[in-house]
């Protein structure tokens, strides 16, 4: 209950933040450093300083320390998704223990690392539930391991119930262990990466077209533009993609998945498949999902260019499923994944073929004048001259008709 109550009213507060902190969820089994000197205010910005001054202070005499660790992780995860149903073990887990949740922490994994304790990365299909022995050690579990068949509540869902698990097992050998759980990322679109995006405008755009009607998605070395909001079309019903909740992307074998939420669409979520060989990368396919169907949506010409190279397009790219009950639309896409750096698109690989439609027009007009060339050419060949000529003193040049 008192987990419940901290996420409703801290979601309710934070719903508009504009930029990237993590929320940061704390507790342990008793009230040994439940509230310490000078923590946080709860509805405030807790920078990498101020955070590591509290968790210092919080692990006092404490000599095991557990941190969950998402690859991306919002307000937004908790306020949209049903908490009874995700984080079932952690409600459990919280109920009877003392809770600490601050939902605006810049950079909490690296505010750990600057407290000088050793820290040791575990896999959970490796781990004896047990510490070593060295003083005041952290266990750092990972939870990145996202699965391509899964979306985002049941991703959350399945590390809800490792946390629960690793948890119980610890507090059954240990009575001081301090839990944390927290991400790398935000998993919210910020607004503040709109100055990125104006260097990105400086490659191929010119107009101020991107601030006000724009869609940039941004996440993990993965970026994806459109000039207009992409249209997502289903059956006879088309609805304009704008206010997108959350973006994260996953890993496998190569490949990246970039999934999208949408808020209007709260029932559908959008999988885009990223691949790579040979020296290039492909836009594959988009998987959407909803409480129904699925539909696996491919384009209607191939998307590559070379690594290291973005995809622009200023005509519509269309993706649609075999049936082509359900397709996405993006107008003027520019895409471009396994970015070296996180804000700014290489140079494009444009979608329009060397035999463009100027191109094919100045082929045409110069076949229509070499043609007309050629025609009068061979209408001045054919004309004959006369082979007699009349003398004005001599006598008259009579032609026969025989002539």
């Amino acid at each position: 209950m008192m987990f419940n109550l901290y996420v409703v009213v801290l979601c309710i507060s934070f719903v508009g933040t504009n930029s990237e902190y993590i929320p940061v969820l704390l507790w342990q089994p008793d009230e040994v450093n439940g509230k310490v000197a000078g923590s946080p205010p709860s509805l405030s910005k807790v920078s990498v300083e101020q955070f590591s001054d509290y968790f210092s202070k919080k692990i006092g005499e404490r000599k095991h320390i557990v941190v969950f660790l998402e690859e991306n992780l919002s307000m937004e995860d908790f306020g949209g998704l049903n908490l009874d149903d995700t984080f079932s073990s952690l409600k459990n887990i919280t109920s009877s223990s003392h809770v600490n949740f601050l939902p605006s922490v810049q950079s909490p994994y690296k505010a750990l690392k600057t407290l000088g304790l050793k820290m040791k990365a575990v896999n959970i299909k490796d781990f004896d539930y047990t510490f070593p022995k060295a003083e005041k050690s952290i266990l750092v579990f990972k939870l990145g391991d996202a699965r391509s068949e899964e979306d985002r509540p049941d991703l959350l869902k399945r590390h809800d119930n490792i946390i629960g698990e690793v948890y119980n097992s610890l507090v059954n050998k240990y009575d001081d262990v301090l839990a944390l759980y927290t991400a790398h990322h935000s998993s919210w679109i910020e607004p503040y990466l709109k100055p990125n995006v104006r260097r990105v405008r400086q490659l191929l755009e010119t107009s101020n077209e991107l601030e006000t009607n724009g869609s940039f998605w941004n996440r993990n070395n993965t970026l994806v533009y459109t000039k207009r909001p992409p249209v997502f079309r289903h059956g006879t019903d088309e609805i304009n993609i704008t206010d997108v909740i959350s973006i994260t992307t996953s890993t496998i074998a190569g490949n990246v998945m970039l999934s999208v939420r949408i808020k209007s669409l709260s029932s559908v979520s959008m999988r885009l498949t990223f691949s790579k060989s040979s020296g290039y990368w492909s836009f594959d396919k988009i998987e959407v999902k909803n409480d129904t169907q699925n539909y696996t949506l491919l384009p209607s010409a191939p998307i590559t260019a070379p690594l290291h190279f973005s995809y622009h397009c200023s005509s519509n790219v269309i993706f649609t499923s075999k049936d082509n009950e359900a397709s996405v639309t993006f107008y003027g896409l520019q895409v471009e994944p396994y970015v070296s750096s996180n804000d700014t698109f290489n140079d494009a690989y444009d979608c329009v073929p060397f035999f463009s439609a100027p191109i094919w027009s100045g082929i045409f007009i110069t076949v229509l004048l070499a043609i007309v060339m050629i025609w009068a050419l061979t209408m001045i060949m054919d004309i004959k001259t006369m082979d007699q000529f009349d003398n004005p003193k001599g006598k008259t040049i009579t032609i026969n008709a025989t002539d």
